[in-house]
């Protein structure tokens, strides 16, 4: 009789222990919903902060060109410029984070000398920024 009751607490124990296995399951699963819904709000903004910077650039290459001379040495450069703004923000406007990103990955393995240099300068410009503040 002993013997019964001693696996009648064993089955209950398994059965309270797989409920609570299940509760943890249930509580993974909906942290993992939380984290996926927080990290898709979060690239929906990134992108349309983007985008809307793409446009600020477009709108200033057309202000550039309206604005520059449209003759000699300045009005050639300020249409070089203008150009190129115009063509990155298109780009920017154009592409989500995820292409910017493969573009990315794509041109440093192009040209890994280059962009070493590049992450260089641009850190010890922000290192500069940063340290005078």
């Amino acid at each position: 009789m002993a013997n019964a009751q001693n696996m009648g607490q064993t089955a209950g124990q398994q059965n309270q222990g797989q409920g609570i296995v299940d509760k943890a399951k249930d509580v993974a699963s909906n942290v993992a919903d939380r984290a996926r819904d927080v990290a898709s709000g979060v690239a929906d903004r990134a992108d349309s902060a983007m985008h809307g910077v793409g446009e600020r650039m477009t709108n200033l290459a057309d202000r550039l060109r309206s604005n520059a001379p449209s003759e000699g040495m300045i009005g050639s450069a300020a249409g070089t410029v203008a150009d190129n703004l115009r063509s990155a923000g298109e780009y920017l406007r154009n592409k989500d984070l995820g292409d910017v990103g493969g573009d990315i990955t794509s041109l440093v393995k192009t040209y890994p000398m280059y962009s070493l240099l590049a992450a260089v300068g641009i850190g010890y410009l922000l290192g500069t920024a940063l340290s005078r503040r």
